[in-house]
């Protein structure tokens, strides 16, 4: 896995991005707000921040976002928009595709902004479950004047080494397809990019707190070569449905100082399909008398609830009749008599919220299984016997379909009282298609 990432970082740091026009075009709202999304991009508009992220998304999703741009810099007469869309599709277990489709240019007629298009195809693969690669396969095309056409396209590698820690790492353009028109301007000198990001995610669904930066390497190609740097600076809080987001990006670039203040917010609407809203605004980052000049944008996000298995997902092969039989060694059949067994690879951490204590856990199992239902028993000393849980059990929660990737227990008994602090097991039951019933081992955890 090392060779992986010092191989990846030689490419998007020699061969990154190139042309004003096609880069920083804003294709999210919460991004946007936040300023860094480098090492988050876990929503469709993040396919233009890090195409490695678009594999967090089990399930398919729509985005369209518009943006009012600022006049600033522009003739009077200009109105500059931007306007994007984003489909995902979770194609397999590891695979997520995405297509979208970008537009910047100006309502006026006639105009003097070039219209910049873009027509993209991002493939995001799981390499493990703690990295993920990401490719931007990017058609551009320039409309009104100066028409040009161009193929390129953007790597990405995303990096959970930790459950609460990404890092990611992002080149552009790796082609460097010079896209400006013949009357460049300082801001179409062509240039050459490579983006760095981590985040830091604490909290839950209902209540989190998500703290990010990304470093930005320019080097300005023309009309002689510069190096400038931006650095950028996120957070963004849940609360329950209502989120927040402060942004602040600073540093050089094309030899001026950069200042940009952002924030924004979302409203979650859920559902059997949840729709999410958000709002972002950008202060223009040059040297501006007026505090509210700059872009806003309005996003949409539609999340599709009930596509909840890759499109091509492998149906498990017909099991002979002989593996209806247990697997356990007679030691482990003592407590688990004829049941199948499985590998479970699990993480736990306790939380503390306002006095609450709870313990969320994260799954890994190691069984590629049509998952029909699930139970998670909880005990307060581990059975010697299957049949004897009954006088050890102090939770059951159980769920339809696929296992989640993560389960919370707000650590309440079957009587909605707390249990006290001290050791507890668990283990992990799923019935497939077939009916056939398959457990972990009884693991160990703290409650404090």
């Amino acid at each position: 896995m090392r060779r992986y990432f010092i191989f990846l970082f030689l490419i998007l740091f020699f061969l990154p991005s190139n042309s004003e026009g096609y880069n920083n075009l804003g294709t999210s709202a919460r991004a946007t707000g936040m300023g860094a999304f480098v090492g988050v991009a876990d929503e469709p508009g993040g396919v233009f921040y890090n195409p490695a992220g678009l594999s967090q998304l089990k399930n398919m999703q729509l985005s369209f976002l518009y943006a009012k741009r600022t006049k600033h810099g522009f003739a009077e007469n200009e109105n500059p928009y931007l306007f994007s869309g984003v489909s995902t599709f979770w194609f397999s277990k590891k695979l997520t595709v995405g297509i979208a489709g970008l537009q910047k240019g100006s309502w006026s007629e006639p105009t003097g902004i070039v219209t910049n298009n873009i027509g993209l195809v991002t493939l995001s693969y799981e390499l493990s479950s703690k990295v993920s690669f990401g490719i931007n396969n990017k058609f551009l095309y320039n409309s009104n004047f100066g028409k040009k056409k161009g193929y390129d396209f953007d790597l990405g590698i995303l990096y959970h080494p930790f459950n609460k820690f990404s890092l990611g790492l992002v080149g552009e353009d790796i082609l460097a397809e010079d896209m400006t028109n013949d009357n460049k301007v300082v801001f179409d000198y062509p240039t050459r990019e490579m983006k760095l990001g981590f985040a830091y995610k604490v909290g839950t669904e209902k209540k989190s707190t998500l703290l990010a930066f990304d470093l930005i390497l320019k080097e300005q190609t023309e009309p002689k070569t510069k190096h400038y740097n931006l650095y950028s600076f996120g957070l963004e809080e849940w609360f329950s449905n209502f989120g927040f987001r402060l942004g602040y990006t600073f540093g050089k670039e094309f030899g001026k100082d950069f200042g940009q203040p952002s924030f924004g917010f979302s409203l979650k609407i859920k559902g059997e399909n949840t729709i999410r809203l958000d709002y972002s605004f950008q202060k223009y980052p040059y040297d501006n008398a007026k505090v509210t000049t700059g872009d806003h944008r309005i996003g949409l996000t539609y999340i599709f609830g009930n596509f909840k298995k890759p499109i091509f997902e492998k149906r498990p092969k017909p099991q002979k009749e002989k593996i209806q039989k247990p697997v356990f060694s007679k030691k482990k059949a003592s407590y688990i008599p004829g049941w199948l067994r499985f590998d479970l690879n699990v993480e736990i951490e306790n939380l503390s919220f306002d006095q609450d204590n709870l313990v969320v856990f994260f799954f890994e199992p190691k069984l590629d299984l049509d998952v029909r239902s699930w139970k998670l028993l909880f005990v307060r000393e581990k059975p010697k016997d299957w049949k004897d849980i009954g006088d050890f059990l102090v939770k059951t929660k159980e769920g339809i379909g696929p296992l989640p990737f993560s389960l919370l227990w707000d650590l309440k008994d079957e009587n909605f009282q707390k249990v006290e602090k001290g050791k507890y097991f668990f283990s992990l039951v799923l019935y497939d298609r077939q009916n056939q019933r398959w457990a972990s081992d009884w693991k160990e955890f703290k409650v404090e």
